[in-house]
């Protein structure tokens, strides 16, 4: 794996664990995001990116989905271990809004 890759075996497509992670796992909200956060289970952290249609059309929706996907690449999250459902509930207007409120949310769920 390259040191800043983003491989399919960082993301969550299982729907089953989706689900369990949304029931059972830990949440951390603010203005614009929600972040489940699963259990540890493996060594390499997941991630999953959900943008709901009220948010904009398809290519605004998938900017937001690439710059979470470049932030947690680039802030290297997997290898907190945990799996994340990152939820977009508001919209996002450039990469500076998703880096200062991910940061904000990951010290959050760092605390807890």
């Amino acid at each position: 794996m390259r040191k800043y890759g983003f491989c399919k075996s960082m993301r969550l497509r299982d729907t089953r664990i989706i689900r369990q992670i949304l029931k059972n796992g830990r949440r951390v909200a603010i203005e614009r995001f929600i972040i489940h956060i699963g259990k540890k289970k493996e060594s390499v952290g997941r991630v999953a990116i959900a943008v709901s249609k009220r948010i904009g059309k398809a290519v605004v929706r998938n900017k937001i989905k690439r710059w979470c996907r470049e932030y947690f690449r680039t802030k290297q999250l997997w290898k907190l271990g945990s799996d994340m459902i990152i939820r977009v509930i508001r919209p996002v207007y450039s990469y500076s809004d998703v880096v200062g409120e991910m940061d904000y949310l990951i010290k959050r769920m760092k605390r807890r």
